[in-house]
């Protein structure tokens, strides 16, 4: 298991991968995901490079974006299906449009000087190998955390569906100064993302969908 540590970045043109907030890394012809409730970009909570030291059954250089709407706060609902039942195949095109989740494989064009995420301070993510979870933050590899009950499935073919990463319950996400505050967070100076609910991201390795990821969240 890695520890995601958030480094404050003051210069928004370094060039970062592995980040909260910053400039997404979108392969070519991906636009940035769009609120369709405002219209507006959504925001680019976090993101990171898959590490081989991840011992993550994805290819080294798979890249994990996490955005959600700056005017709708709200936890995924899509996800209320019985602990080891099978999803759906496509299960990712019945989510709510408020957030988008990406894992693209290594190897695709991406686009070039992007701007930075307006909403969220720019910070680098150095990751540190630990034991368990011990602080509040982004997780990565490991075992997952459960608050609650386990909720695992299996992918739409059988296949497991294996985890990536999760983040702590009421994390928060400095937001830039003048940037407007986040609908129903705990805070006006974070963001939080699904409510502040410990969120836990899972994978298919076996698909190349970039939206084959599974959201669990609990409190």
């Amino acid at each position: 298991m890695f520890y995601a540590r958030p480094e404050l970045l003051p210069d928004d043109k370094v060039a970062c991968r592995d980040s909260i907030g910053g400039s997404p890394v979108l392969p070519a012809g991906q636009e940035w995901p769009v609120c369709p409730k405002s219209g507006e970009r959504m925001v680019l909570f976090f993101q990171f490079d898959i590490r081989t030291e991840f011992a993550l059954p994805f290819a080294s250089g798979s890249h994990l974006s996490v955005f959600m709407s700056p005017q709708v706060n709200e936890i995924p609902t899509f996800n209320f299906i019985p602990s080891g039942q099978r999803l759906p195949e496509r299960f990712w095109e019945g989510r709510e449009p408020h957030f988008t989740v990406l894992l693209y494989p290594p190897g695709m064009p991406e686009q070039k000087s992007l701007p930075p995420d307006p909403s969220l301070e720019h910070r680098r993510l150095i990751f540190e190998p630990v034991k368990a979870v011990e602080e509040p933050g982004l997780y990565v590899g490991g075992e997952p955390q459960w608050l609650q009950d386990p909720e695992e499935h299996p992918g739409p073919n059988g296949e497991p569906m294996a985890f990536i990463c999760q983040l702590t319950e009421n994390y928060g996400f400095p937001k830039r100064p003048g940037a407007p505050s986040q609908p129903d967070s705990f805070s006006h100076n974070e963001y939080c993302l699904f409510l502040g609910n410990q969120s836990y991201f899972f994978g298919m390795p076996s698909r190349p969908e970039p939206e084959a990821v599974w959201v669990v969240v609990q409190n």
